[in-house]
């Protein structure tokens, strides 16, 4: 499993301080920072769009590499993108939701192109919380 994790702090967006710097991630790294990168300039944007006050922002990104031999020619067979967003207002949870769904399925280029390449499933965690899940249409969370 390849994993990248990215952070909005003090208004820019990079690696998270956990993460590893952008000049030493591989080339199938780079791959999902950009997919994370992508996908969080355009949520931030349409977010801020429709007047939602983020207090805290973070995105995790990782990928199911197959295992054909050699490890050269691995492919992604899954990849999953964590949103886990900070919010003041509870009356923002379905903005921020309707936000991922639109960047995920609709704005980002760069996810639907790796949706090309393998499924794209989306976590949402709001304020801590899972909110939604899925790969394209949200399913309401099932745990309590």
């Amino acid at each position: 499993m390849v994993k990248v994790s990215l952070e909005y702090r003090d208004g820019v967006l990079g690696p998270a301080p956990d993460g590893t710097p952008c000049q030493e991630l591989g080339p199938k790294s780079l791959m999902l920072y950009a997919l994370g990168k992508c996908s969080s300039l355009t949520f931030l944007s349409l977010a801020e769009k429709m007047r939602v006050r983020i207090s805290d922002y973070r995105m995790e990104v990782s990928g199911d590499l197959s295992d054909d031999p050699p490890v050269s020619w691995s492919h992604f067979v899954a990849i999953n993108t964590v949103f886990m967003v900070g919010v003041a207002d509870e009356r923002d949870y379905k903005k921020v939701l309707s936000a991922v769904q639109k960047t995920h399925d609709k704005y980002c280029g760069v996810s639907l192109m790796m949706q090309r390449i393998a499924p794209v499933s989306v976590e949402v965690y709001i304020n801590g919380r899972i909110q939604a899940f899925g790969e394209t249409a949200f399913e309401a969370d099932p745990r309590p």
